[in-house]
């Protein structure tokens, strides 16, 4: 993922996108989320679909010894593209947990974002109990979570 992948795909994520990652962020700022996704360490990687456009942005943070946090981001054509980001998502968390840099990857979900849930479920994430008033608008949210050997 390049800085301009990430500022194209911030500037026209899809409003559920935009709504669950605003929820758990100081600001609502596109282009500051931008930049702390490219910032942030560990793999990240964009999705550029048949029209050689950005069509997503996602990786696994690594911002805790042993620990990932998987994020992920749309634009309104991020189905051109979805099964590749799903082959590929499921790549990373193997060679992650292959290579023993992580035992644990999590990711939080806004309650209301259901479409990810299913995402999140299909790598063997489990859900755990509602995180209420989590966002700073008082969304709820779900802290999904797969360990090593699960």
């Amino acid at each position: 993922m390049t800085i301009d992948h990430a500022l194209y795909v911030s500037r026209r994520m899809r409003e559920v996108d935009y709504r669950e990652v605003m929820a758990m962020r100081w600001d609502d700022d596109s282009d500051a989320f931008a930049l702390d996704m490219y910032r942030m360490p560990g793999p990240a990687f964009a999705a550029i679909n048949n029209r050689g456009y950005p069509a997503a942005i996602g990786g696994i943070a690594l911002h805790t010894p042993k620990v990932g946090t998987a994020w992920m981001v749309g634009t309104e054509h991020f189905q051109t593209v979805a099964l590749a980001v799903t082959r590929h998502t499921r790549s990373i968390f193997a060679r992650l947990f292959n290579l023993d840099e992580v035992n644990r990857i999590h990711a939080w979900s806004a309650a209301f974002h259901t479409d990810a849930h299913k995402w999140l479920e299909c790598f063997g994430m489990a859900r755990g109990e509602p995180l209420k008033a989590m966002g700073k608008n008082g969304e709820d949210f779900y802290l999904y979570s797969i360990c090593r050997g699960e």
